[in-house]
């Protein structure tokens, strides 16, 4: 992409800090990319998809 979404927020006057929540449908990659940005947001997951995330498995399975 040409422009970051940390510029898009620039744009619109927020930090990454602003954004309270963080909802993430599922564990792609491509979803997953800029959420360190959102640290201090609260995490939102389906409760599958989070044990799948945090598991012991996680690192093994690839999803596509």
């Amino acid at each position: 992409m040409r422009t970051t979404l940390s510029s898009h927020l620039n744009q619109l006057g927020l930090l990454p800090s602003d954004i309270n929540y963080l909802p993430i449908s599922h564990s792609h990659d491509d979803h997953l990319g800029n959420a360190n940005l959102f640290a201090d947001s609260t995490f939102i997951v389906n409760e599958l998809e989070y044990q799948l995330m945090f598991s012991d498995e996680s690192n093994t399975i690839r999803i596509k």
